[in-house]
């Protein structure tokens, strides 16, 4: 199931993690972060440098998110009103969200790259809203370098220590095995004793 996006990714590298995740960005639902973790896998392995998988995953994020900006600013509100209904987006709920985003904008671009349904429709929202050019470009490009840096961080960690983890992981699994037949048969013994 993955190995396409694996493959996509080995031959494409930096292009392919821009690409994904400013495809992401502009409302599209692929897992732009899956990807930055997977290059930042490679990048362990010495496939990706780190740094050019951030630099990748920034601008992908920057300019996926800044284009959804001004389509959401230019005419997002009738794309919204006739589409809208397809992800339970109303017009009271869109009064109510772009009442938000004049308020909490900044921080909502910036916080809401860890929280995939506003990194994929946050640009757009943002511009329905009118939130200043400036305001949502800065935020937009230190939002992104930070949620880009995390997760390529992530993938190297995870690329370095894989043979650690997958050890961990299989004593993990064991206890939690244990734990939850100890939990069911605690639970059938109460349900029997109360009947």
């Amino acid at each position: 199931m993955f190995q396409p996006f694996v493959t996509f990714l080995e031959q494409y590298g930096y292009l392919a993690v821009a690409l994904l995740v400013a495809v992401e960005g502009l409302g599209i639902p692929i897992s732009g972060g899956a990807a930055v973790v997977a290059a930042g896998t490679f990048a362990a392995r010495g496939t990706l440098n780190v740094f050019g998988v951030i630099i990748a995953a920034t601008l992908g994020a920057f300019v996926g998110s800044t284009i959804s900006y001004l389509i959401g600013r230019r005419g997002g509100r009738a794309l919204v009103e006739r589409y809208g209904h397809w992800i339970r987006l109303d017009a009271a709920k869109l009064a109510k969200t772009e009442s938000y985003y004049a308020r909490h904008g900044v921080r909502t671009i910036f916080f809401g790259r860890y929280i995939a349904p506003i990194r994929v429709f946050g640009g757009l929202l943002a511009g329905m809203a009118r939130m200043p050019l400036a305001s949502f470009l800065v935020v937009n490009i230190i939002g992104a370098a930070v949620w880009a840096a995390t997760w390529s961080a992530l993938g190297y960690a995870i690329g370095r220590n894989i043979s650690v983890m997958s050890e961990g992981l299989i004593e993990i699994a064991i206890a939690v095995g244990v734990f939850v037949c100890v939990w069911l048969f605690v639970r059938w013994l109460r349900n029997r004793r109360q009947r």
